[in-house]
């Protein structure tokens, strides 16, 4: 009799083994959950058709009968059930999708990265050249157009500009800030100066009125690293919500007249009273080179849709490196006669 028994336990046992195999449990969910988890290398192809497993047979002790019997059933059905869908070994908190959707990021306010990108730009720059066309009005009067090739130098800020078109043809102006007497220093074209030749080295305090009444800013907000400031200082006044600040709107790529390619686009409202140089409030375009991601031109009317400045930067040059004598008045003019404010 104990042979018999002894047989019969081979049997269930050798049935139990075969039921709880690992080949049928990737053969009964591989399809299954193909969608949701990462791909493993399963013994049999995920297009397999799912098979039933074979029921369990457990051998322990006689059966219990009644209601302990039953939630001991309940017990085993549910720990077999959890024993078929998860195997032993895998980390179902990394295998398993996430139960709802996560929330998309937040896409980027289109002002914030346009200046985020200029100022990295900016980061990497030491020195360099570009072409300038400027158009101003000053005291409510339009100046024609000039044509300036520039230079420009981060530290210290140094900036020298030759006059090429018509107007002003053959002045020169170099600034150092702190350096060369923290003065502005001019070879004259013809007619800058009343009963002042032409090609005459002149000296001016960069606050003087002589320089005021040519531009309509200082010399020190010259070049791309103060208008990338200025726009930085309107896209924070902006997110602070400043009702003074007016508005602003990206408009996007689009074609200008001044260059071959599209340029990046903003149209900021100015409120009246926020900028000294525009009482009455007005519009400013602001436009970034998509390539290098700088301020490129800025085009601003006042409230009367009159324009009232023009600044187009083009034919940008990185690659020279510029030194002390590129911004040295004695080694540019040497030669040229010189003067310097109030001299008779």
């Amino acid at each position: 009799m104990a042979v018999v028994r002894s047989a019969w336990m081979a049997v269930v046992l050798a049935g139990t083994l075969v039921g709880c195999s690992p080949l049928r449990w990737h053969r009964g969910t591989a399809s299954a959950t193909a969608a949701s988890r990462p791909a493993i290398d399963y013994p049999i192809a995920a297009t397999t058709p799912p098979e039933a497993a074979p029921a369990l047979c457990i051998p322990g002790p006689a059966p219990e009968t009644g209601s302990a019997a039953s939630a001991q059933a309940s017990v085993s059905k549910s720990e077999a059930i959890a024993t078929l869908q998860t195997p032993s070994g895998v980390d179902t908190a990394t295998t398993l999708p996430a139960l709802t959707p996560s929330e998309p990021a937040a896409a980027e306010n289109p002002l914030l990265a346009l200046h985020r990108r200029a100022a990295h730009k900016w980061s990497q720059i030491d020195t360099y050249a570009c072409r300038i066309r400027r158009r101003e009005a000053i005291g409510g009067q339009p100046r024609p157009e000039e044509v300036i090739a520039a230079k420009f130098r981060k530290e210290p800020f140094s900036a020298y500009f030759q006059w090429l078109g018509p107007e002003a043809k053959g002045r020169e102006v170099v600034y150092v800030q702190g350096g060369h007497g923290n003065l502005i220093h001019t070879l004259t074209a013809p007619g800058d100066i009343f009963l002042v030749a032409g090609g005459t080295r002149f000296k001016i305090a960069p606050d003087s009125m002589l320089v005021k009444n040519k531009s309509r800013y200082p010399i020190t907000d010259a070049g791309v690293g103060a208008l990338i400031d200025r726009f930085g200082h309107l896209v924070q006044a902006l997110e602070r919500g400043e009702p003074r600040t007016g508005s602003a709107k990206y408009l996007g790529q689009l074609k200008r007249k001044e260059y071959e390619h599209k340029v990046e686009a903003v149209l900021q409202s100015i409120a009246p009273g926020a900028e000294r140089l525009l009482p009455g409030g007005g519009q400013r375009l602001w436009c970034f080179d998509p390539e290098h991601a700088l301020p490129v031109l800025i085009v601003t009317h006042d409230e009367m849709s009159r324009e009232v400045e023009y600044y187009c930067h083009d034919r940008f040059e990185f690659s020279g490196r510029f030194t002390d004598d590129d911004f040295n008045p004695d080694k540019l003019w040497a030669k040229a006669p010189s003067r310097a404010a109030g001299d008779e």
